[in-house]
């Protein structure tokens, strides 16, 4: 919730971002402004307007500052999954992944553990409200490059709106960039949240290109790089956000789009997924520091020894899910092992879905992909009763895993069990998937009834958890806002 004062330094800082982009091929490959920055000049030009989205996509990949949600050692894919049952945290780890770890997050004057999101996401909101409003009010630029960037900042802001709901609730709708308004607002109820959600993506459907654009909005010459949102990225995210809120046939339609359009989109070897342009991937990150590949590869792979850079390893509850014979589960594919101390030590598994840790950029963050869509599908088509359309989209990601047709019973709840698994098996470190898939399935409170008390040394679990909280700081700050039932 950022004050009126803050939106040209940001707009500055992320033009520059947006310039000076490292790493890759460039998005961007235009001259700074000759002159201050300011709201009077950002979006009179197209580079200098175009910069200013690429300067949040470029955030979101850095892995930095923390807490970034996307991408790093406090992204989604780590402290989301220690919140759930996918990873067992090494013991020496500092005290807000052990939170997250023992669901033991706390919002006091002294202590706040689990409240970073709130703030980084509002952040990331602010950026794209201003965005929407100068892009709005424009006079001075093209009009397809207006339209793909008013597309692209409500795609922006539906995906970090679907992300705020899901770890806290209820939360306060922000539209715009008055800091006298947003101060005073109030929490808005979740499923208004949804329906703002739903409009925006809808609104960016319309605008948003049906190809992948460079960093000049210009179809490639080449290979396409799929690192800027697309229509088909919004109606992913739409299928995604239709499923969650029990629009079971919206959510078979709009996926059933993207899985059709199979000159884009196709299933691709185990290994070969989350590789830069990949058929799988419609919407990826690149990475922007000088000799990385993903962050995601520096945090997860295992080289030496366990420690607060490389501080998870899979879980035995993980594991066990998966079913003899499954490729992802074989080292080298989507797992990796060590033995600590070498040669004699016991053998730990950890994510090895991205393989690359040197200069050499071959592989890009993935943030949606098409086995997302087969199974959104699958499991809006058993809703429905469409129950060989489910069963025919779960086998699709089980083949691919060198498994066997589904063999177990096709009666609702249990198809629906089926897909949950295969969910859980295929999106293992991805995003906070297992996280939100147990609390919208409303599984979450029995699954972690047994987990908690293993990982907080005999803590209970407690219902309220399963909504982080938000900072007393924050809270002290906003009159009228509250925090959630159970953070005292």
């Amino acid at each position: 919730m950022q004050k009126n004062n803050l939106r040209y330094t940001f707009l500055f800082l992320v033009i520059v971002i947006g310039i000076s982009f490292v790493g890759c091929k460039k998005f961007v490959e235009t001259k700074a402004p000759d002159t201050l920055v300011n709201g009077d000049n950002v979006y009179t030009k197209d580079a200098t307007a175009i910069a200013v989205l690429t300067g949040v996509y470029s955030r979101m990949s850095q892995g930095s500052p923390a807490p970034n949600i996307s991408s790093g050692i406090e992204s989604f894919s780590l402290l989301c999954g220690l919140s759930a049952d996918e990873y067992t945290l090494f013991s020496g780890a500092d005290s807000k992944k052990s939170g997250f770890y023992r669901n033991a997050l706390v919002a006091n004057a002294t202590n706040n553990i689990g409240t970073d999101y709130f703030n980084v996401i509002y952040d990331h909101i602010f950026y794209v409200n201003t965005a929407v409003e100068g892009l709005s009010n424009s006079k001075g630029l093209s009009e397809m490059v207006k339209q793909q960037l008013l597309g692209e900042a409500k795609f922006m802001r539906a995906f970090f709106y679907f992300y705020l709901v899901n770890l806290y609730g209820d939360v306060p709708l922000v539209l715009g960039t008055d800091y006298k308004t947003n101060t005073v607002l109030s929490r808005t109820p979740k499923a208004d949240v949804y329906l703002q959600i739903i409009k925006d993506i809808k609104d960016a459907e319309e605008t948003l290109s049906a190809e992948y654009l460079d960093g000049n909005l210009q179809k490639y010459a080449g290979v396409a790089q799929r690192v800027r949102p697309t229509k088909w990225a919004a109606k992913a995210l739409l299928a995604r956000v239709y499923l969650y809120t029990g629009d079971n046939s919206n959510a078979d339609a709009r996926s059933t789009e993207v899985i059709n359009n199979s000159i884009l989109y196709d299933n691709v070897s185990i290994n070969n997924v989350f590789l830069k342009n990949s058929k799988e991937a419609i919407w990826q990150l690149q990475p922007v520091i000088t000799g990385r590949n993903t962050e995601d590869s520096r945090m997860f792979i295992v080289t030496a020894g366990f420690s607060n850079n490389t501080p998870v390893r899979l879980s035995d509850t993980l594991l066990n899910s998966f079913e003899p014979g499954d490729q992802r589960a074989k080292p080298k594919n989507w797992t990796d092992t060590i033995r600590i101390p070498a040669t004699t030590g016991a053998l730990y598994y950890y994510p090895y879905k991205y393989k690359n840790n040197t200069a050499n950029v071959t592989e890009y963050l993935m943030v949606f992909r098409l086995a997302e869509q087969y199974l959104i599908r699958a499991e809006a088509r058993a809703q429905l009763g469409n129950t060989a359309g489910a069963v025919a989209d779960l086998n699709v990601i089980r083949h691919r895993a060198g498994l066997t047709d589904y063999s177990g019973s096709t009666n609702q709840a249990s198809l629906l069990s089926a897909i949950l698994h295969e969910r859980q098996v295929e999106f293992f470190s991805e995003w906070g998937h297992r996280f939100f898939d147990l609390k919208r399935t409303n599984t979450l409170d029995a699954l972690m009834t047994v987990i908690t008390p293993k990982k907080a040394n005999g803590s209970p679990w407690q219902t309220y958890q399963k909504l982080y909280p938000i900072s007393y700081f924050e809270l002290r700050r906003g009159p009228n806002l509250t925090q959630n039932p159970g953070y005292n």
